[in-house]
Order: C-alpha cells, then structure tokens, then sequence
C-alpha cells in the first residue's frame, strides 16, 4: 500500500489519537500523551516547511520558585536557632521553594557559635550545609520574596521580601532587653507571628494589635514510639527497666519550676519503691547543673540514686530516646513561650504532666495531665533599652525614674498546684504510663498537625495570605 501524503497522515493521526488515548493510559500520562501527540503532529505538518526552534513556544517552562530568605541566630542549640534549622529542613524539601539562611547574632555573645553538628542526623547536617548562607557564600545577593525571620528583631529584611516575624513572649509582655536592634514593635512593617495563644496575648499587651498565631513543629523523623520490645531492650540496657522513669527536659531556670519538681518528687519516691527522676539540663548554654545545686533536696536526692542528670549537648536521636523510654514527662512550669519538649515527648507517644492554663494548652489536649494553676498577676518595672528614648512605646507608660526610663509592665506566671501535681504524678504511677496503643495514638495526632512540613506550610500560608 502506497505511504499517505505527510498532511494526510498527520491529519488522521492527529484526530484519532487523542480519542484513544484516555481508554490505554491513566488520566495524568493520558494528558502527556495527547501532549506529545500534538506535538508529533504539529512536527509533521511543518515537514515541508520547517519552523525554527526559536517559534515554538515554551509551554514545559517550569515555574520560578518562591524565594525565601531565613534569618535566625544559627548553629545554636537555643530554641530558636533549633525553630530555624527546623524551618530550613522542611522549606528544602518543597520543590516550589528556594531557601537561603542569614546569620544573625547569638542572644548571648557567650553561647558557643557552632553546635548543629552534634543535634541533627548526619542527612539532616547535609541538607543544611548545602543551603547558600549569607555568612559563608560570597556573592550571594539575590532579592527574596519572602524573609521569615526567627528572632526578637523587628527592622526592615536584610533581603528584601514581605517580612514575618517568629518570635514569643513568656510572660506577658515584650521584655526590652530581649529585642535585637533599634526598631521597637510599633515599627515592624510585616507579619508578627507568635506560638501559642499565651505568647500572642503579651505582644498584644506590649502594643501590638495584629498576631497571626502558628504553632512550632517537631521531627516526627526523630521523635517517634519505639517498638514495645525495642523499647523494652533500650530501656534495660539504659537500667531504667524496673523503674517508672519521670523525665524533664530544660534549660533548669526560674520558669521550669524544677525546685517545685524536685520538692513534689521527693514525696512521690517515699510513697513508691522503683522511681526515678531523669534531668536534662544545657550546662553550655545555660550552667543547669550549677543551678540544681543551689536548689533546695537535689544534692540528697542524687545522693540517694533516685535522680540522674545529663548536662552535656545531645543529639536529636538522644534527646528523642529519652523521650521514648520515659514513662512520664513532667513539665509544671511557671510561663513558657511553646515548651518544645512538651511536644517532643507526646511525638514520641509519651504521656505528659504539665501547667494548666499556660502556652501548652495549644497542642495538649484533654486527654493528658494538667495541674491545676492559678494566674498571678502583677505590675512591674523594667529598664527600657535606648531604642524607645523619643519614640511612642506601644501601649506602655514610660516615665523617668532616677538615671534611666522605665516601663511599666504587667507580668504573668501560673502559681502551679502543689498538692494537684502530687496528685497527678501518683495517678502517672499507678496508671504505668500508659499502653503501646495509647503511646501510638498521641504520637499519631501530634504527627498529624506538628510536624514542621505542616507548620512550614501554615506559616507560608499566613504570610502570603
């Protein structure tokens, strides 16, 4: 049979082909397929007369992607550098987004400048090293689109970009000493954005009238429910297997309530044979040893073998086993921004005992223990950092006393039950911490709506809005 004419050919083929194609291919190749049927086609017909490459439109162009520039005190184990490599991870995974990170100052000049390598897993370290940093790569000067900035600094982005502010309060005001820079709230030309419900309702008292609100995340990758024989095995070789293991995790300051912890514990371990008291404090950042032993029953209850403490940097993964063996994590604080070790532990399917009435109420749910608490309330003064001199403070009351101007601010701490945390603590006891089927549940909520792919993704969502 003689070959049909080139414009025959191409005519037929491309009428009929397309009508076949959605019955031999899936929806998404089928529309490939007609794509290049169209394309076959259109090839053919210009046989005679060929057309350069130059006429033939992009239509495979694949779209820019949203740049986004990350400023954040790095390579701390502080929260919020931790926030911000968090954020970097989840944002480079996105394949509509372009992250870069810029270096701020660390909130103490004494804080050690480099630790990422000895928190995140050996991949996690890869990914990060290979994001471009202001600090390390020379040159680097493109504009952004967006600069999400996890800092208490409220000027204008060293990259340009619509501007997000993550950062908290703790305990009902915006403390002056914590702010970075010269430009005061009232001047922040973006996107503020808090937390927790706690930490918003002390931006809103410093001045502040919009707050988005967008929780923090965790590495549902790292901090997970063991396997009840793997956890069994670890919790052996670790000699926490015939112990009922509470667990707190902190920098061991003010706010902790450690001395509280301490105090309620001592009552719980002459009540019941076999428990023990696991701390882990941040020696570097925060000298938490040194503080434990200035607080009133440490000394004779880690002289007694009823409380360990671990003072050196961890890694995630040991952070997150400790957090999967404890029976229990105990968090009765007097203020907290989030609490990241709260969520950490319910990630690994650990039941909590934490304050009522605090940030935690965000993401805790009912079905946990919360003592009871009271809020205290009361007027305060603090010195106001030089940035304010002339300029409207918010909706503060600044007045001069002495050698220096100060404001007045109304603070905020929960005055923790101590009898209701006792309570709790022996229904923890009695109760054994719960089943795999329980640890699997809480695990699978918190993976759910917290971890920081889901957050990176809210967080975007508010700024674009």
């Amino acid at each position: 049979m003689p070959p049909l004419p080139a414009l025959l050919f191409s005519t037929v083929f491309l009428l009929l082909a397309p009508l076949a194609t959605p019955y031999l291919l899936p929806a998404p190749q089928a529309n490939l397929q007609s794509t290049v049927v169209l394309l076959l086609s259109l090839v053919s017909l210009s046989a005679s007369n060929p057309l350069e490459l130059s006429e033939i439109p992009e239509i495979c162009e694949e779209p820019r992607k949203l740049r986004v520039s990350l400023e954040a005190p790095l390579n701390t184990t502080n929260s919020y550098s931790l926030v911000a490599a968090n954020l970097a991870l989840a944002l480079a995974k996105r394949r509509d987004v372009e992250v870069s990170l810029h270096k701020l100052p660390n909130y103490s000049e004494s804080w050690p400048a480099e630790a990422y390598a000895d928190v995140f897993r050996e991949d996690q370290n890869a990914l990060l090293g290979s994001l471009p940093r202001s600090d390390l790569t020379e040159g680097w000067a493109e504009e952004a689109d967006v600069t999400l900035r996890v800092n208490m600094n409220f000027g204008p982005p060293l990259k340009g970009g619509k501007l997000a502010v993550l950062a908290t309060t703790e305990r009902g005001y915006l403390a002056q000493e914590a702010i970075a820079g010269d430009v005061p709230l009232a001047d922040l030309d973006g996107v503020l954005v808090a937390p927790t419900e706690w930490a918003k309702g002390g931006f809103v008292a410093s001045g502040r009238e919009e707050v988005k609100v967008v929780p923090h995340g965790v590495d549902v990758t790292t901090f997970f429910p063991l396997p009840a024989e793997t956890r069994l095995s670890l919790r052996q070789q670790a000699e926490w297997a015939s112990s009922f293991v509470f667990l707190h995790v902190s920098s061991m300051t003010d706010n902790k309530n450690v001395e509280l912890i301490l105090e309620v514990f001592r009552d719980v371990a002459y009540r019941f044979e076999g428990v023990k008291l696991v701390l882990k404090g941040n020696d570097a950042l925060y000298s938490s040893r040194e503080r434990l032993l200035r607080m009133d029953g440490y000394r004779e209850l880690e002289d007694a073998g009823l409380v360990e403490y671990y003072g050196d940097d961890l890694s995630n993964v040991g952070i997150a086993q400790m957090q999967q063996l404890a029976d229990v994590y105990l968090a009765p604080y007097k203020y907290e921004g989030f609490n990241l070790p709260v969520l950490e532990a319910m990630a690994c399917g650990t039941p909590v005992i934490v304050s009522a009435g605090g940030s935690t109420d965000d993401f805790v749910g009912g079905d946990e223990w919360k003592v009871e608490t009271r809020v205290d309330v009361f007027e305060g003064v603090q010195l106001v950092s030089k940035q304010l001199e002339g300029k409207e403070p918010g909706a503060f009351q600044v007045e001069e006393l002495g050698e220096g101007w100060y404001v007045k601010a109304t603070t905020r701490e929960l005055l923790v039950d101590r009898d209701d945390l006792y309570e709790k603590m022996v229904a923890a006891v009695k109760g054994g911490g719960g089943g795999e089927g329980e640890r699997a549940r809480r695990a699978g909520r918190v993976r759910a709506e917290y971890s920081w792919d889901v957050v990176a993704e809210r967080i975007l969502e508010e700024l674009l809005a």
